[in-house]
């Protein structure tokens, strides 16, 4: 297990060393965890650069750092890390910090006067199993049941994730909206035609992971784009294998615009293409709302 110590008070990070060091060598939690790989920092700046390249499965984070204190710490790396459970690191009591940490998403407060290896093990051990299952709830509302994609607020999440990344790379990223040709068969894309444009979508863009169906007749595709002309293959193989009109938005490297944003401009696009829009994917745009 890999834990992210983020403690500028160097006293306070040696006693969680020490707690830690505990829980390794204790018959009682060696079922849980035999090894936990932890990575000690001092400011909030420095973990943000961290968790930008590598990954941990959860953080103990003291609420007062040099260069951030209360709930700053804690809103900053869950906007980083949103997959890494918190627990924060406390020095007095105070209940009603405590209640704000946990409704912003930290897992637990720990007083430091308390912490020990049975404490940190426990509120350590739990932390990671709410949030696996937090996540997998969360994962599961975000999946269309019939194709196995994601649903619009699937896309939106991916999605975003990819925006950074193109960013990162500086990269353009593309946003391919498709829906059943008017002539196909005038109505919902049911079983099992729903099924073959979701295959039709994964056989077209074969170096893409990010699809998504948006509602009964609607699907998109994210791509970072890298040649534009085995793009435009992508899209045309697509349209060789299911009659469709697309819509398309391109956003590049620098660009500050969502993922959302771009999102909605493909659906304008798929719009124009099709002279009106349908009234399926004008509901979907006003419920996400």
């Amino acid at each position: 297990m890999r834990i992210l110590l983020l403690e500028g008070n160097l006293d306070d990070a040696e006693l969680v060393r020490e707690a830690v060091l505990e829980i390794e060598d204790s018959r009682r939690w060696r079922g849980w965890v035999r090894h936990i790989d932890m990575v000690h920092l001092e400011r909030l700046e420095d973990a943000l650069a961290v968790l930008a390249a590598e990954r941990f499965d959860a953080a103990l984070v003291d609420a007062a750092l040099p260069d951030a204190q209360g709930l700053a710490p804690l809103l900053s790396l869950r906007a980083q890390a949103p997959e890494m459970p918190v627990i924060l690191l406390i020095g007095d009591k105070d209940d009603t910090f405590a209640v704000s940490a946990i409704r912003e998403g930290a897992e637990d407060c720990l007083l430091k006067s308390e912490i020990d290896c049975a404490i940190l093990a426990r509120a350590m051990r739990n932390a990671v199993e709410r949030h696996r299952r937090t996540a997998a709830l969360r994962y599961a509302a975000q999946i269309d049941l019939e194709t196995g994609l994601y649903n619009r607020q699937g896309l939106l999440t991916a999605g975003e994730r990819d925006r950074r990344l193109a960013r990162r790379l500086s990269r353009s990223i593309s946003i391919v909206v498709a829906t059943l040709d008017d002539a196909c068969d005038g109505g919902d894309a049911g079983p099992p035609a729903a099924v073959e444009f979701a295959a039709a979508l994964r056989l077209s863009f074969p170096e893409t992971d990010l699809f998504a169906r948006l509602n009964s007749r609607c699907f998109a595709v994210v791509s970072l784009c890298g040649d534009r002309e085995e793009f435009s293959a992508s899209v045309a193989a697509l349209r060789h294998r299911i009659p469709v009109r697309v819509g398309a938005a391109t956003a590049g490297p620098s660009c500050e615009g969502s993922i959302e944003d771009l999102l909605a401009q493909a659906e304008s696009s798929l719009c124009e293409n099709g002279q009106s829009e349908p009234a399926a994917l004008n509901h979907a745009r006003h419920a996400s709302v």
